[in-house]
């Protein structure tokens, strides 16, 4: 258990010093796109830090996925799924669509809540850049990332060494 938690601690750090750099560089919230979310403008990109796009779920097959991982029906106005993979690498996006931007909050809030006690995952980590809050989890192999900015919640699944990298570029490019 220790272990977890330094390793935890560990990727926390480089995660937010590698995210602060790109953030203080140039990048970071206030820089992402702000018109329609990329499903709806059919901008989804093909590449997302030089790993292709292997499988896209929208529309209702996306909010079916969603609810069956959670074991319950999420109250989500849309919900897309995409996974990257290249060589060793993988990062599945899940992004959920609320009504309003208090209620994707109020979704990040029982997620985080919820997540205290679960086995399959740390506890979650909070860290803020400029500001966006930004929680990190490990579990099921992965290491996990997940925010709200919006109307949208963002879940990032991530097995890969390049976890500030990917993630920045999730925040930059969605």
């Amino acid at each position: 258990m220790r272990e977890g938690r330094i390793l935890l601690a560990t990727v926390a750090v480089i995660f937010i010093g590698a995210f602060a750099y790109w953030a203080l560089s140039g990048g970071g919230p206030g820089t992402p796109n702000s018109g329609p979310g990329p499903v709806q403008s059919g901008a989804i990109p093909e590449q997302l830090a030089g790993l292709e796009q292997v499988q896209l779920v929208t529309g209702e097959e996306a909010r079916r996925q969603v609810d069956q991982l959670h074991g319950l029906s999420i109250p989500v106005k849309d919900a897309y799924v995409v996974t990257y993979a290249g060589g060793q690498e993988k990062v599945v996006l899940w992004v959920t669509v609320s009504g309003t931007a208090r209620e994707a909050e109020e979704l990040l809030s029982k997620m985080v809540e919820k997540m205290q006690d679960t086995e399959n995952f740390t506890p979650p980590q909070a860290f803020q850049v400029r500001n966006q809050v930004i929680y990190s989890s490990s579990g099921i192999g992965m290491n996990h990332y997940f925010f709200a900015r919006g109307k949208e919640l963002f879940w990032v699944a991530v097995s890969s060494s390049r976890d500030a990298d990917i993630v920045a570029e999730v925040i930059h490019t969605f």
